[in-house]
């Protein structure tokens, strides 16, 4: 079993804060990734599927972005060398 597969059965992805902005009703999502020995991890690339809104994750496994989107939306979560992992999520 690949580390990814690991990570992604585990991945312990948590969206701490969706909350309107001040500019073009922007939603800002941010969330923390970790595997399941709860270590960080960073390098992971988050974008918001069917837009250009994203972001990576740092050595922290924090991610924070902006997006206008609405409604139920998929993330997605890739990293080089591993399956994809997607999460539904509902903004707004």
């Amino acid at each position: 079993m690949s580390k990814f597969k690991v990570v992604k059965k585990l991945l312990f992805i948590m969206i701490c804060l969706l909350s309107f902005g001040i500019s073009r009703a922007q939603i800002t999502i941010s969330g923390n990734i970790t595997n399941d020995k709860n270590k960080s991890v960073p390098g992971v690339s988050i974008s918001l599927l069917d837009s250009y809104d994203g972001a990576t994750s740092d050595s922290l496994g924090n991610y924070s972005f902006t997006t206008a989107e609405k409604g139920e939306r998929q993330l997605q979560f890739t990293i080089s060398g591993f399956n994809v992992t997607y999460q539904k999520i509902t903004i707004g």
